[in-house]
Formats: C-alpha cells, sequence, structure tokens
C-alpha cells in the first residue's frame, strides 16, 4: 500500500539511518543523527524510541572511547525492556572495564 506522509515519522526514520551508520563505523554521522531523533523523540513522547536511541548513542559513545560519556547517557534510560536491560548491562561492562574500574552487579542493575 502507499506511504501517506503522515505515516512515516521522522525520527524513527533517522533512528533506522543512525543504527545503520553506526554499523558501518560512521560514528561521527551515527551519533548526530541519533542526537536529533532523540530530540525530536522527548517531543514527541516516543518512549520506545528515546530507549532505543540511549542506548545507540551510548554504543557510538563506548566505540569513541568516550566511556564515562556513555555510561553517564545511559542513566537517562526508564521503564527498560529486559533486551534493553541486557545491553545496557553489556556496555556498562565493557565501559567500566575500559575504565579499570570495579563494577558490582548491584549497581549495574
Amino acid at each position: 500500500p502507499p506511504w501517506i506522509i503522515n505515516d512515516v515519522v521522522v525520527h524513527i526514520v533517522w533512528a533506522d539511518v543512525a543504527r545503520e551508520c553506526y554499523l558501518r563505523g560512521d560514528l561521527a554521522t551515527a551519533r548526530e543523527l541519533a542526537m536529533e531523533a532523540k530530540r525530536h523523540a522527548v517531543t514527541h513522547g516516543d518512549h520506545r524510541t528515546l530507549r532505543v536511541l540511549i542506548i545507540l548513542i551510548a554504543r557510538v559513545d563506548h566505540a569513541h572511547g568516550k566511556h564515562a560519556e556513555a555510561i553517564e547517557g545511559l542513566g537517562e534510560l526508564k521503564d527498560s525492556t529486559v533486551s534493553e536491560l541486557a545491553d545496557m548491562t553489556e556496555i556498562l561492562f565493557e565501559c567500566y572495564t575500559f575504565l579499570s574500574k570495579p563494577v558490582w552487579a548491584d549497581d549495574v542493575v
């Protein structure tokens, strides 16, 4: 069926493009798109996409070596699904490992 312009939600499209950029290694573009999509997700109250973007931005920050920023960004994550919590735990573990700081499981959860 043909798309109606109202069916296309721009920040979701940007989130998908940002994820593709991340997967292809274009981290700067991925972060820029994800940050813009995040601003729009907040404006539109799209909590699901917001959670996806927070995790994506943390992955990009971790890949850039900005481990403290990745950890701080994940602090915004609220009402996560089990899958999102697993992603968050993985990113936090990797970031704390690179920072050479011990972390307790209770602190992550």
